[in-house]
């Protein structure tokens, strides 16, 4: 999980799904994918199934 920052001002949607995204664990960028739907299951679906 991480943040996405854009220089030039707001990062919108558009912004947020147009780029390419890294992550920097311990020094190492590893390619990630950006997702704007929540990372939880809230009504814990996947675990009643």
């Amino acid at each position: 999980m991480g943040y996405v920052l854009n220089p030039d001002g707001l990062a919108d949607k558009q912004y947020i799904m147009s780029g390419d995204c890294q992550i920097d664990i311990g020094g190492t960028l590893f390619t990630a994918s950006a997702t704007l739907s929540p990372m939880y299951d809230r009504k814990m679906l996947r675990v009643k199934a």
